[in-house]
């Protein structure tokens, strides 16, 4: 088949709404106009049919109107809409300085663009400030949107307000009463839930600069103990975000297959024989746990370089030994490490002491 006169509707969605988001700062043409004009297209092109109805095609035939076989749903079409109505349905973000960090930052040569605190939101963003250690700015959501505001490379505040109201601070925003916060200190990161449509007037009091890494450093030896963070550790899936309490890091399983993942490793396998784990499983947890790796020379996390060993849920904690050094493919240099402390869909925290390599 051919491609010419076969114009691809979804290329030009993704150009209407870059043309938008161009008129709001260049006049030199009718930009809106265009980017309205490609959206109608679309709309044109949706299916009445009851099994496809509103679905659109991949593309559409300019000589025949032959539509291909490949269709898609009609969020393209909305996020366009919805940002010709007022709305923004995709995050911004606004960066504010923190001065001393900044001279900090401009005094060491070869320095990078460090020394920003950013706030990020599918909002308006405005009137953002940074003053005697509190960070204020405007965050807007078109009726009936509402929403979260992301505030990275920060320090921990000492009180958060929305429109002067304290915000409570809370362990999972999305189960709080808004407002309320939570902060994410291994990625430096206020996670603020918003209540209603709107102007917010947001405040963070006895804030500083204070960088987010979001990439783990590198770590050639298998030794967390978390002593103060996760070290590296991220919640890969179906478990809360972590946190870090008197050398315990905590988490609950949200789902069937919760596992954790330590990437950016440089760890010779041959250095490491087996893998002493303590850690502690509410009851009824599963009692299957299993360790993942991936290696320079095999980059894939797949069930071939995996390990299965069994734990103990009783709530009290207890050491686990995975031994690894007759497993075939624990060889050359262990580039990441996957741990699935449990399984099943029971709800149920998870404390974990330490994981070390022997």
């Amino acid at each position: 088949g051919s491609w010419f006169g076969r114009p691809v509707q979804w290329n030009g969605l993704r150009y209407a709404y870059a043309l938008l988001q161009l008129a709001e700062y260049d006049d030199s043409l009718d930009w809106a106009k265009i980017a309205r004009g490609v959206t109608i297209s679309a709309m044109y092109q949706q299916s009445t049919d009851e099994d496809d109805k509103a679905l659109w095609p991949d593309n559409i035939s300019a000589i025949d109107k032959r539509k291909s076989g490949w269709i898609f749903a009609p969020r393209s079409i909305l996020k366009n809409v919805y940002k010709m109505t007022g709305m923004q349905p995709t995050p911004v973000t606004v960066c504010v300085p923190d001065p001393p960090a900044m001279r900090s930052v401009l005094a060491t040569p070869g320095a990078v663009a460090l020394g920003l605190m950013r706030i990020t939101a599918a909002a308006t963003i405005s009137d953002a400030s940074f003053h005697d250690r509190t960070l204020t700015c405007k965050v807007t959501y078109t009726p009936p949107q509402t929403g979260y505001v992301v505030i990275c490379d920060v320090s921990k505040p000492t009180e958060v307000r929305v429109n002067a109201e304290v915000a409570a601070e809370v362990s999972l925003p999305r189960d709080g009463a808004p407002p309320c916060w939570r902060y994410l200190g291994g990625l430096s990161l206020v996670e603020l839930r918003l209540k209603g449509s709107g102007e917010h007037t947001i405040e963070l009091s006895g804030v500083r600069y204070a960088k987010s890494e979001f990439a783990p450093s590198i770590a050639e030896q298998i030794a967390f103990d978390f002593d103060t963070d996760s070290e590296g550790w991220r919640p890969a899936h179906d478990l809360s975000m972590f946190s870090v309490d008197d050398g315990i890091l905590y988490a609950t399983t949200t789902g069937g297959d919760p596992y954790m993942v330590r990437g950016n490793c440089q760890v010779p396998a041959e250095s490491v024989k087996q893998l002493r784990i303590r850690m502690a499983l509410e009851p009824g947890l599963s009692p299957d746990g299993q360790l993942f790796w991936t290696t320079a020379d095999n980059p894939g996390m797949d069930e071939a370089k995996s390990r299965r060993f069994s734990v103990i849920a009783d709530g009290e904690f207890h050491e686990f030994v995975v031994p690894l050094a007759d497993h075939e493919l624990w060889k050359g240099t262990i580039t990441a490490i996957r741990l699935d402390p449990t399984g099943g869909d029971k709800v149920g925290q998870v404390r974990i002491d330490y994981i070390r390599g022997e």
